[in-house]
């Protein structure tokens, strides 16, 4: 009797002790002192394996590893979780694992296994918090693939889940998932949808300031897209201002807002945002927009031959379509000035030096006209057959032809009866 009641006391004393290093092991996970819980968590699981919470412990140590930053080895560790001991646990924790094993998944380039168990932790049906989290992540490893109508639904989903569960779903993830969809939605060129994710974005208590530039520019491309002008310019306006933009941003945010400013009409204001530009990016690979957009404003405010010189310098270091195109302005510029003969030959040169059919018919057709101003007529239809020959589907064939139609004017002898 005395050796079965020390047997038995004995059995109570290690079971006394088994229970209190599991609580000061689960102590340690609770304070999120990382480390040391994943130390005394898998150091349970492996000298207690036939505990009923050795499976627990092993869990929580793989999760508490990877909080540590150990991701390669948390990454092992929550693989043997969830392929050997997945259910064995609570489902909380079953979710939990999926989700960090996802997480290890990513952190390791393993794109495509993340992919898988986040799918699988959302066939499982995980909490709203934790869903959200799933959904948000699944979206972003489809952006990445390219796959972005199934990351915009993804994403819907999540948002979807926030406004339901407004309580489960940090405002943390709603923000993440509006900035996310309104990248998506301006790749797949939905614009009205991205301009509204990234409006909603920017307005959001819990978006990130060091994205507030890139959401407000896809927000306003967007609007400029959609020809709402106004919009457009209050939002670029904001990328230009944010001390926080990156410098392509900004460079780009200008760009779109000189030609926002132009559709607008507001050419002195189009003009000083050009002009800031190219002061700011003389180097930017894309200074030949702006400083034909500089052009553009000039010309519209009647200051031809300061347009001229912009246009010039376009011409002068640029090659593609935009030189043939400023190459026609000055033409435009000169016929304006009712300087004709000049006229003619910088209008003749778009067909001579460029290869873009739509400016060379625009050149022909306008040259035609300065010579019509020049009362040479035959010189004029020339130039319109020519129009209508060599470029018949342009807008300016349309034109060419409409004016061969007319009846050819001539001067009379002893002037007009």
């Amino acid at each position: 009797a005395a050796a079965l009641a020390a047997a038995l006391g004995s059995e109570r004393s290690n079971a006394v002790e088994t229970e209190s290093l599991l609580r000061q092991a689960l102590a340690l996970y609770r304070a999120e002192k990382w480390s040391d819980a994943a130390r005394a968590l898998l150091q349970f699981a492996q000298e207690h394996p036939d505990d009923p919470h050795a499976a627990e412990a092993e869990a929580r140590g793989a999760i508490a590893l990877s909080r540590a930053g150990s991701t390669k080895q948390a990454n092992a560790a929550l693989q043997r979780v969830v392929d050997s001991l997945l259910d064995a646990l609570p489902s909380s924790l079953q979710h939990a694992a999926l989700y960090e094993l996802a997480w290890t998944q990513q952190q390791l380039g393993q794109a495509s296994r993340a992919a898988n168990t986040l799918e699988k932790l959302l066939r499982a049906s995980p909490s709203p918090q934790l869903r959200a989290h799933g959904l948000v992540e699944l979206a972003q490893l489809r952006m990445e693939e390219g796959s972005l109508n199934d990351a915009a639904d993804l994403l819907r989903d999540a948002l979807t889940l926030a406004q339901t569960t407004p309580q489960a779903v940090e405002p943390e993830v709603r923000a993440a998932a509006l900035y996310r969809l309104g990248v998506c939605e301006h790749r797949l060129q939905r614009y009205d949808e991205a301009a509204r994710a990234m409006e909603a974005y920017l307005a959001h208590p819990a978006s990130d300031a060091a994205l507030a530039p890139s959401a407000a520019l896809v927000a306003g491309e967007s609007r400029f897209q959609l020809g709402q002008h106004e919009e457009a310019a209050d939002l670029l306006a904001q990328v230009i201002a944010d001390d926080q933009a990156r410098t392509q941003d900004r460079a780009t945010a200008m760009l779109r807002l000189g030609e926002s400013l132009a559709m607008l009409q507001r050419w002195h204001e189009s003009e000083q945002i050009f002009q800031r530009y190219l002061d700011e990016f003389p180097d930017d690979p894309l200074w030949f927009q702006a400083q034909f957009g500089l052009g553009w404003a000039l010309e519209h405010q009647q200051q031809c031959d300061k347009a001229i010189a912009a246009y010039t310098q376009v011409v002068q270091k640029h090659q593609g379509e935009t030189a043939a195109r400023a190459q026609f302005q000055i033409g435009e510029c000169l016929f304006s000035q009712n300087k004709l003969r000049d006229a003619v030959r910088e209008l003749l040169k778009v067909d001579i030096l460029y290869a873009y059919p739509e400016w060379s018919a625009a050149g022909l057709y306008e040259a035609g006209r300065c010579y019509e101003a020049l009362e040479q007529p035959q010189a004029a239809r020339q130039r319109w057959h020519e129009v209508v020959n060599r470029f018949p589907d342009t807008t300016w064939a349309t034109l060419a032809r409409d004016r061969l139609e007319q009846p050819v004017r001539r001067s009379l002898p002893g002037g007009a009866r």
